[in-house]
């Protein structure tokens, strides 16, 4: 059930499987707007595996495994295996307002809150948005005069995983323009870039941390040169102006 609504909102949100060792082979995010009720996902079977074993996670019940099969016996070692969309863990457009209310369920169920946590509680955990002097925008988890929230992969089951699993953007009119899902692995610190729409004024920015929760960043003003408008009379709509670059060009730092 596709819904913007925590309470309602009800679908698949990943399918995995793994190998004979253990492995995960592939997962998949899936488009709970998809049509049909049977959740079916398609992935290439890697050289070398024996069996599979596939697991679904919906938001409601919670993760569960299927019947472990043999897939011995066969000359092509790139066939097709019945068990998402695309080779991605990107989520569709789509899908955006569905995993939203989701975390905002999870927000309320684990944390006990029905709002997003802000940079009181935590600025490592708080998204800061920034400009560049071409008007693309950046998102960075933390601070680098306080502390970056850390990207913690962890696939032997020992270290505990720690990292930001997602980022979006919501503009001045309560849209989602960008949802990016994160891969914790080979990377330092949680980032996004991307150019404001066209039409944008101002910007914030969420996360979801896997231990930590759902938190919101300061709302920023799109600088204007970014909206192919005039420069303003006055900077004062920014809340700081780092005086390294020109007035036009906009670093928000909210510390």
């Amino acid at each position: 059930v596709a819904s913007d609504d925590p309470e309602t909102v009800h679908f698949v949100t990943h399918t995995y499987a793994e190998d004979q060792d253990g492995n995960v082979v592939y997962m998949h995010t899936l488009d709970p707007q998809a049509e049909g009720n049977v959740t079916t996902t398609t992935s290439t079977l890697p050289t070398g595996v024996t069996a599979l074993t596939p697991y679904l996670f919906s938001n409601r019940d919670g993760l569960l495994a299927g019947e472990t099969v043999s897939v011995e016996g066969t000359e092509d070692p790139d066939r097709i295996i019945a068990c998402g969309a695309e080779e991605t863990l990107q989520w569709v457009e789509g899908a955006w307002d569905s995993v939203i209310a989701d975390l905002e369920k999870q927000q309320l169920e684990t944390y006990g809150s029905d709002v997003p946590f802000e940079e009181e509680k935590s600025a490592k955990h708080t998204p800061y948005i920034t400009f560049d002097e071409s008007g693309t925008a950046s998102v960075t988890v933390g601070s680098e005069e306080g502390e970056i929230h850390p990207m913690n992969g962890s696939a032997d089951g020992v270290t505990e995983p720690h990292w930001i699993t997602e980022i979006w953007i919501e503009d001045d009119q309560g849209h989602i323009t960008t949802l990016k899902t994160l891969d914790p692995t080979g990377v330092e610190y949680a980032s996004l870039e991307f150019v404001p729409e066209e039409n944008a004024k101002q910007l914030t920015a969420y996360i979801w941390c896997n231990i930590h929760g759902l938190y919101v960043g300061p709302t920023v003003d799109v600088p204007v040169e970014g909206n192919g408008m005039e420069p303003p009379e006055s900077s004062a709509f920014m809340t700081v102006v780092s005086i390294s670059l020109f007035w036009a060009v906009a670093v928000v730092y909210f510390m």
